[in-house]
């Protein structure tokens, strides 16, 4: 067996933590590809009830107002957390080697 590179694999480990995505799944997948235009109309307040009613009524699109709002606050919290995760530095170094 090949020898295990302990330090590498926590590097790739903490890489793959700080990168990871759930992706979206059923109706939240639906909703995906209008991202940017259903967070500019959730940042003009629109309610998610007439965002809901409208894709339903002009797209074809069957979305409950929960499931807009589901959406809205799952692609919100993964912006926060990627624009911390970008502004946080690096986590330090461990101190400890592996024998």
């Amino acid at each position: 067996m090949s020898e295990i590179n302990v330090e590498e694999v926590k590097k790739l480990l903490r890489e793959f933590a700080r990168t990871y995505r759930r992706p979206l799944h059923g109706k939240l997948l639906v909703l995906e590809p209008f991202k940017d235009e259903l967070l500019k109309l959730d940042a003009k307040n629109i309610p998610n009830a007439d965002v809901a009613a409208f894709l339903s009524q002009k797209c074809g699109i069957t979305v409950s107002k929960d499931t807009v709002q589901r959406f809205l606050r799952t692609v919100k919290k993964i912006d926060r957390s990627s624009s911390a995760t970008k502004a946080s530095p690096p986590p330090p170094a461990d101190s400890k080697t592996a024998s």
